[in-house]
């Protein structure tokens, strides 16, 4: 999910989806590469018809979102400071 600020608590956003009536388990604030917190947060949920409903969520906690799918990289992760893969 994209757009969330960064004041909010991962439990107070987690409290928000199941209020919402979708099946979160886990809310985890993404970090950047200097690991201060980003406007994502990644959501896990309960593989179910319940679930996909999340990508037509619009609103959550007063603030207008976008939800998209998990992007996986298709190359080999390479290391920022040895230059090593793997």
């Amino acid at each position: 999910i994209k757009n969330i600020p960064v004041s909010l608590d991962n439990q107070y956003i987690l409290d928000q989806l199941i209020d919402a009536k979708l099946p979160a388990n886990k809310v985890t604030t993404i970090l950047n590469r200097q690991k201060q917190p980003t406007l994502t947060v990644a959501v896990e949920l309960e593989n179910n018809a319940d679930g996909k409903k999340i990508f037509q969520l619009e609103r959550l906690c007063h603030a207008i979102v976008r939800v998209e799918p998990r992007k996986y990289g298709t190359s080999i992760p390479q290391c920022f400071k040895c230059q090593r893969f793997g």
